[in-house]
């Protein structure tokens, strides 16, 4: 599905601003009580939108390599960056 042009643009830019986040605040996401549990979580369904969330953001690759896999496997990084914002969900569902 194709994310109309306005909707990308605020995605996009809640994208950029997680990829400038220290690791450490990023990974208070966790804890945060709009996390969706790990078990509820299923990467496969979200795979095309972590490489369209990349595309966005080549930076979001310094952030993956500074918490997987020493600090998060790679599908409670996406998990977090999925929940991170409403913004970065729209961007998740769509993509």
């Amino acid at each position: 599905m194709e994310i109309p042009e306005g909707p990308r643009l605020v995605a996009r830019n809640a994208i950029l601003s997680i990829s400038s986040m220290p690791t450490a605040d990023f990974l208070t996401i966790a804890s945060e009580p709009y996390c969706i549990p790990a078990e509820e979580w299923n990467f496969s369904d979200y795979h095309a939108a972590a490489a369209a969330a990349v595309q966005e953001d080549g930076k979001l690759n310094k952030l993956t390599y500074a918490c997987v896999p020493r600090k998060l496997s790679e599908s409670d990084f996406w998990r977090l960056v999925g929940i991170s914002s409403p913004l970065t969900a729209l961007h998740f569902r769509c993509a």
